[in-house]
């Protein structure tokens, strides 16, 4: 199982990889302008089968997939 964690700040996204219960990606990249759009970009790129998500800009733009 991919389970892809995303901490959405003003500043920076921050983006966690597991599979199968172990770490293996760390990310950290630029917020942008577009923080929805930058999440979704990095959902399409890992294809978890579950993405948790956290973060100040998450409790504005928050959708179901």
């Amino acid at each position: 199982m991919r389970i892809l964690g995303l901490d959405v700040g003003s500043t920076y996204i921050k983006v966690a990889l597991f599979e199968n219960e172990r770490l293996t990606l760390l990310e950290r990249d630029k917020t942008s302008y577009q923080p929805l759009e930058r999440c979704l970009q990095y959902i399409n790129k890992y294809k978890p089968d579950q993405v948790v998500a956290t973060g100040d800009t998450c409790q504005e733009n928050c959708v179901s997939l």
